[in-house]
């Protein structure tokens, strides 16, 4: 299993290309109901476009953010809309 995460960035690139990840505290869905980022494993199932994916890592990084990686990036489910796992952008959901 090949996990993906994050390159380099661009250092003219828009915020969330720049400082990749999720806040402290943002609230991720997971088989065991909604969990701050923070407290996630390895190993976690968490919410995404694809159904329930185990976590294969979390990162923090320096400026105190924090970066999911699963195996292929995914579309997460947050408490309040969806994010790119590889991205960490906001994703619209379509009605």
């Amino acid at each position: 299993m090949r996990r993906m995460s994050l390159g380099k960035t661009n250092a003219n690139a828009p915020f969330h290309a720049r400082n990749p990840g999720l806040d402290h505290g943002t609230e991720i869905m997971t088989m065991a109901g909604t969990r701050p980022v923070q407290t996630l494993t390895c190993g976690d199932r968490i919410i995404t476009h694809r159904g329930a994916m185990p976590l294969t890592a979390l990162t923090r990084t320096m400026d105190d953010r924090y970066v999911l990686e699963f195996d292929e990036p995914q579309i997460v489910l947050l408490g309040e809309g969806y994010v790119n796992s590889a991205t960490s952008l906001p994703v619209c959901a379509k009605k």
